[in-house]
């Protein structure tokens, strides 16, 4: 009797899990981390089903299962998962993903919503941020000039304030989270694709790429297009922008999001991106947000009062909203284009003395960048999203982790 159970439970384990695939050894460096993402090209692995994978972390307590998804792209395989819970630095913690049998599909906590106008990304039924790929026009009797498509709005915190703003009066051109350049050289002519009332230039919508849902993170990929004099006959595309956005799933009272913008010229002519005091991907926020209650610092120490044209590795800017005060830590890659990039923002006196918000990465604020033609350019940007605040200790390891993530080392692969 109890040989047949032993070799029941051989037979029921057996027919769950085969022989490692890859050992994985994560090491922490030289920081402590805490809930902290980790991510590993897994190309040199055997060609199996993502679906048939399982990735383990091996504990002295036994083995636990970890969620995980894996992006395939013409770079790679990447494989991602959330290194939980507190790693003292110098840490390191061990995984295996081995091949298992097909078992009923996990639903993922995300949603990526298509409304017919724009994509929403959802947890659990709760809004997260929306990019809207459909033309928004602005109110009856502004010129028409001002219609845009490709920006974020809104933008919502986790307890559900909105925190960006579009088509404000005092500047129609701005459309919550979106990305022009404002002194480009094209063809020997200078065009704003800021600036939209020029009817220089402008930035539109060209389509869905690909949509992401799982267990790790959710997200889509869009393709936009910098077009040159807009509407006339000279109409034609000067850029080509893919954007990545995705929001991970991680525990705590914020959300994560990753935004990436990928550059390459349309054609045969370079694009020279002039130096000039704004430009790139900005943020307005809501009307809320005044020189009554908006605060802002930055990586260097720097306020409101003084952070405009200074360089910074991350900013916070938060301010009061409906449901009280929430915010943003925008934080830049040190890949990125004349990193720590100077930064563009507006102080108490704007608007008449308002004070309204509004941020900036600017990586041409003091030098030109010329894209050449052929060649893909790419900035990377980290979004934390919270309610109440966020203290500078906070900030410089949400950028470590951002900047500088630990190390993931494969140990064993199976044969192909």
């Amino acid at each position: 009797m109890k040989k047949a159970a032993w070799i029941l439970i051989v037979f029921l384990f057996s027919s769950v899990y085969c022989q490692p695939v890859a050992m994985f050894k994560v090491h922490a460096g030289h920081y402590e981390r805490q809930n902290t993402l980790v991510c590993v090209d897994v190309s040199v692995l055997p060609a199996v089903d993502d679906s048939l994978l399982c990735l383990e972390e091996i504990t002295p307590q036994g083995n636990i299962e970890v969620p995980f998804q894996i992006e395939r792209n013409h770079f790679g395989a990447y494989m991602t998962w959330m290194l939980s819970g507190r790693t003292a630095a110098g840490a390191v913690r061990k995984y295996q993903c081995v091949e298992r049998k097909k078992t009923e599909a996990r639903h993922s906590s995300f949603e990526v919503k298509n409304t017919g106008e724009a994509f929403v990304i959802c947890q659990q039924g709760k809004n997260i941020l929306q990019y809207t790929y459909r033309t928004v026009c602005p109110p009856s009797g502004i010129d028409s000039a001002y219609c845009r498509s490709g920006f974020i709005h809104p933008l919502w915190s986790p307890r559900g304030n909105v925190l960006t703003r579009i088509q404000p009066p005092d500047h129609y051109h701005h459309y919550g989270i979106w990305n022009a350049w404002t002194k480009v050289r094209y063809k020997g002519k200078e065009i704003d694709f800021w600036n939209l009332y020029k009817k220089e230039g402008t930035v539109r919508y060209q389509g869905l790429l690909s949509v992401m849902e799982g267990d790790v993170y959710a997200g889509f990929k869009v393709h936009h297009v910098h077009v040159v004099y807009p509407g006339s006959q000279a109409e034609e595309v000067a850029l080509n922008e893919i954007w990545e956005v995705r929001v991970y799933n991680i525990p705590g009272n914020y959300t994560v999001v990753d935004f990436t913008t990928l550059m390459n010229p349309a054609g045969c002519d370079s694009f020279v991106i002039d130096a000039y005091r704004y430009q790139g991907t900005g943020f307005r926020a809501n009307a809320s947000w005044t020189k009554e209650n908006v605060t802002l610092l930055t990586s260097e120490g720097y306020t409101r009062r003084n952070a405009d044209g200074t360089r910074a590795r991350w900013c916070i800017v938060s301010g009061e909203s409906e449901q009280g005060r929430s915010g943003i830590l925008f934080i830049g890659h040190p890949g990125n284009y004349n990193f720590p990039e100077p930064i563009r923002i507006w102080d108490e006196k704007q608007n008449n003395g308002r004070g309204d918000a509004f941020f900036n990465f600017c990586p041409a604020k003091n030098i030109s960048w010329t894209l050449l033609p052929g060649r893909e350019y790419r900035l990377k940007y980290r979004w934390v999203i919270f309610d109440d605040s966020l203290s500078a200790a906070d900030a410089e390891s949400a950028y470590i982790n951002f900047a500088f993530p630990p190390e993931v080392e494969i140990l064993k692969v199976k044969k192909k």
